[in-house]
């Protein structure tokens, strides 16, 4: 099967680990593009989630039913977040209408007030991050295969399949790889 991986990569795309990845950090993963250029690359693997919740590791805020995902390797003591919230204070608009981080005080008063569903925001610990020219190499490789940015998809509550769910949206030849083994020696 020839597939095409004719998709040009920019910030607000979607990557699909390719179903033979060799690296088990990502394998079956789903990465949303937040940043892509020539300093590098930066996203966040959105079907990793753990078993925290936003209380358990951020004190001083109010109970906020929203898990913590794993975002990738880099960096595993930092929090990041991606939300819908186009009017919060110093956040980054990572792809159309997806937006990265922002003040956390203004998403504290949000919470208090009631006026933030966690299905708005996706919270994550580290992220994944690509040196120059690092993910075009993975890309020449045919390790990831591209996407496009889905809001729907990057805050779906059903991480499990989403892998699979966005790998049938890419149409019959990409549906097929769904149901290839996870190791090639099983084929």
């Amino acid at each position: 099967m020839n597939i095409s991986h004719h998709t040009i990569p920019s910030q607000g795309k979607i990557l699909l680990a390719d179903p033979f990845m060799s690296n088990p950090s990502f394998r079956r993963s789903v990465v949303f593009l937040a940043e892509y250029g020539p300093a590098g690359s930066v996203g966040f693997v959105l079907n990793r989630p753990t078993d925290f919740m936003f209380n358990d590791i951020v004190e001083g805020f109010p109970h906020f039913p929203a898990r913590v995902y794993l975002g990738g390797p880099v960096e595993s003591g930092n929090l990041h977040f991606l939300h819908r919230i186009p009017n919060l204070p110093e956040s980054y608009e990572a792809g159309k209408g997806i937006y990265w981080g922002g003040s956390l005080d203004a998403l504290r008063e949000m919470m208090d007030a009631g006026s933030l569903s966690p299905s708005d925001v996706r919270f994550f610990i580290g992220y994944s991050g690509w040196e120059p020219n690092q993910l075009d190499e993975e890309l020449s490789q045919k390790n990831w295969i591209i996407a496009p940015g889905n809001r729907p998809f990057i805050f779906s509550d059903q991480p499990a399949s989403l892998w699979s769910r966005l790998m049938k949206s890419l149409g019959e030849e990409y549906a097929l790889l769904v149901h290839s083994p996870r190791h090639p020696s099983l084929n």
